[in-house]
């Protein structure tokens, strides 16, 4: 066998570095590519979330505004609708012909010509006030939906964009004093009519929750009907003028107006939202001085160390009791619009807003009271208020706060290591067994709210409006403090624990994740040319160290999940609702 000159040697250990050069260098290149990658998805992902705005304020479209404003850029001019209408309003107002007052307004609102505060504010009066009247071609609840139709038009062709005056009549719509009706019987004054609708609104509902409410009406007309004109057609209109109130209805029929109410009011309030983000996206910072509807009527400029104030509170305990008590789930939805919105609208003026994943100091107030509340609930009430909660990422911080109590870990600790040591050490064996089933049932497919639906939109009201409104068969039950101490059961702390973890990957969202990382890793492989300043600068504002620092734990942890379950020579079946959380495959 030939030996190799001295320089062929060197020759061959020459190119045998180069090779080995180059392949380091083209491992350095590709780990480098999927870094950049790696970032990139995080950035993407978190944008997208981010603009999300319908799903994020649960509307089902953007407002027509929220591009191009026509109010601001019209040569026509916009105006309240003209006086003569009003005062037509007015005179079939005053008569109780309510219907015919509806159609005023629907012959009324144009491009040019939007509702009066004075006007918005009498439909809600309808709304609240008015009573079946045997003689008319309609139902009540067709009656309320044309009020829900008559708002819900005003409020798409004149969303509270950025043009002054219809914001200013939308602000006085629902922070003014409602009116007096010192003619009639009520009692509004005790219930702060003087603070506006939403208000209002909220004190009547929070006081037909509790145990000492009455069924019947508040009010019994038969003391205030005048002796001597009784049974005669002056005591009939006396009647209808003065005792056709919302206290004359009985307590499903109170709780059904007020929930229609702030049905109605939801459109308004998650189309300023929409506008306020999209401007803040846009950098726009006249909008920072534009402050929120919201936050007008919730007071929230005014939070003491960014504690939660009453009305707060009063959103929160309603939300809550209304899931413990069973309450219709469109009801629920309602207010878990309001939920969300309040929620959204703390995060959006917290300092680190565009770190979108962020709990910041009022949103941490928010879960610490929301978690206090529903701390006194049974543990099946606590699981459903976990399972529609939303946002996801309040979701999953609230669950957390929960397994804090359950399991003895520390908020700041990662809920898939929490996991990986639920399992490792079999910690539900610190609990006793369950009665119930060990897969419980809907938690798996436990509904989320989405802007689909979300039932508040002209295409719903129309479809109802002809629907009967018998609630003789309706139950609403009043809330009532249960002194009693609830056993914490296996199923219990694993419900709660896997629904904790869901709302975590949901909040990061975990499968867009993956398929954009994927996308982007492909991509920057097959063409370097890519991967240059331009193909991954962008969105800088959307993406910190410590999120993508998030991310990269998920992945490690659920991989380590992964790892120890298939080392599980049999998965003890308390674990069974975890394997939906994932794909296996996948990672």
């Amino acid at each position: 066998m030939l030996s190799l000159s001295p320089r062929s040697q060197a020759f061959k250990r020459e190119h045998e570095n180069e090779d080995q050069n180059f392949k380091r260098a083209k491992s350095e290149n590709d780990h480098s590519l999927e870094t950049k990658a790696f970032i990139k998805a995080c950035a993407l992902v978190t944008q997208n979330a981010h603009e999300d705005l319908p799903n994020r304020f649960q509307i089902v479209q953007l407002p027509i505004c929220i591009k191009n404003c026509k109010h601001n850029g019209s040569k026509t001019q916009i105006l309240q609708i003209a006086p003569h209408a009003e005062e037509i309003f007015m005179v079939e107002f005053r008569s109780h012909k309510w219907y015919e007052a509806l159609e005023i307004c629907f012959l009324s609102i144009s491009e040019t010509s939007y509702l009066s505060e004075n006007v918005l504010k009498n439909i809600i009066e309808i709304m609240m006030n008015a009573h079946e009247d045997h003689s008319s071609n309609y139902e009540i609840m067709h009656l309320v939906g044309k009020c829900q139709q008559v708002l819900s038009m005003n409020i798409r062709i004149h969303p509270p964009c950025s043009f002054e005056p219809i914001r200013k009549c939308y602000l006085n719509f629902l922070t003014t004093p409602m009116d007096l009706r010192q003619n009639t019987q009520t009692n509004r004054n005790n219930f702060g009519s003087k603070d506006g609708i939403f208000q209002y609104c909220i004190n009547r509902l929070e006081s037909e929750l509790r145990a000492d409410s009455k069924n019947e009406p508040l009010f019994d007309k038969e003391k205030y009907i005048p002796v001597e004109i009784k049974q005669t057609i002056q005591g009939v209109h006396w009647e209808k003028s003065r005792l056709e109130t919302f206290e004359m209805l009985k307590r499903t029929d109170r709780i059904d107006r007020l929930m229609a109410v702030m049905d109605s009011l939801t459109e308004l309030i998650g189309f300023d939202l929409a506008f306020y983000h999209s401007r803040l996206l846009k950098r726009e910072v006249s909008m920072r001085r534009q402050k929120i509807l919201i936050t007008k009527i919730l007071n929230l400029d005014d939070l003491k160390n960014d504690e939660m104030n009453e009305p707060c509170k009063q959103i929160i305990r309603i939300y809550i009791y209304f899931i413990h008590l069973s309450y219709p789930e469109k009801y629920v939805k309602i207010m878990n619009f309001w939920i969300n919105t309040l929620v959204e609208t703390l995060y959006s003026s917290e300092k680190q807003m565009f770190d979108f994943h962020n709990i910041g100091r009022k949103c941490r107030n928010f879960a610490l009271t929301f978690h206090r509340i529903m701390s006194e609930l049974p543990p099946a009430s606590i699981v459903k208020i976990l399972e529609t909660l939303t946002p996801t990422r309040m979701r999953y911080f609230i669950g957390m706060l929960h397994c804090e109590v359950l399991l003895s870990v520390t908020i700041k600790s990662s809920i898939i290591r929490t996991l990986i040591n639920f399992v490792k050490e079999s910690q539900w064996n610190h609990f006793p067994e369950s009665q119930n089933s060990i897969i419980p049932e809907g938690v798996e497919n436990a509904k989320q709210l989405t802007a689909d639906n979300i039932l508040r939109h002209l295409i719903k009201i129309s479809k109802n409006e002809n629907k009967s409104c018998d609630n003789n068969n309706v139950r609403y039950p009043k809330f009532k403090h249960v002194n009693k101490t609830f056993v914490t059961d296996q199923i219990f702390v694993t419900r709660v624990l896997y629904i904790t973890v869901q709302a975590y990957l949901d909040a990061y969202h975990l499968c867009k994740m993956e398929k954009t990382l994927k996308r982007l890793t492909n991509e920057s492989l097959q063409d370097n040319s890519k991967v240059g300043v331009k193909y991954f600068e962008s969105v800088n504002s959307f993406v910190t160290q410590a999120s993508v620092k998030i991310y990269r734990s998920i992945y490690s942890d659920l991989k380590e999940f992964i790892q120890d379950i298939k080392k599980q020579k049999e998965i003890p079946k308390i674990l069974d609702i975890f394997m939906n959380i994932i794909d296996l495959k996948e990672l």
